[in-house]
């Protein structure tokens, strides 16, 4: 797969906030507890997100935003011939980009969990790990939701 500029749209731009390399970056998403990596090539300018990568799933192509002022980061990561999966963040300089993803699969199912990417380059350094015990109680706190919200639906209604 081609890792360049997956749209086109920010062919001659580069964004000079430190939280927003463009380039290469890796992570991982938890998934009803476990932990899968991906690999992306990230295009940031302008406020806009462009990108493409691959994780177990398959390929897929990313189009997002991204503030400056506030270190928001949201973009839908489209899987080539299946579903979308979209992402909602912050970004730190020493923790990159971490929150929570959302897959709701044309009602067929709703899935939510934590993420956390990295500019590859920089997974070695130990203040990237700081973030990844919250990606994972933010999973296991989804499941909690979860299941308090199954039980009270379950509950007889007076």
């Amino acid at each position: 797969m081609d890792h360049g500029n997956a749209n086109g749209r920010l062919a001659h731009c580069a964004e000079t906030d430190g939280r927003f390399p463009s380039g290469q970056w890796v992570g991982h998403f938890v998934q009803l507890g476990l932990t899968t990596k991906q690999s992306m090539f990230l295009s940031f300018c302008a406020a806009l997100l462009d990108g493409s990568g691959t994780d177990r799933v398959g390929p897929f192509t990313i189009t997002g935003t991204y503030r400056v002022d506030s270190g928001r980061v949201s973009f839908c990561k489209k899987y080539l011939g299946q579903h979308t999966v979209c992402y909602d963040g912050s970004a730190e300089l020493q923790h990159g980009v971490w929150g929570l993803w959302s897959l709701d699969d044309d009602g067929r199912r709703s899935e939510r969990g934590g993420f956390q990417l990295w500019p590859l380059g920089h997974e070695s350094s130990a203040r990237f790990a700081a973030k990844e015990h919250l990606v994972e109680r933010i999973d296991v706190e989804l499941a909690n939701i979860a299941a308090h919200v199954s039980e009270l639906a379950a509950r007889p209604r007076k």
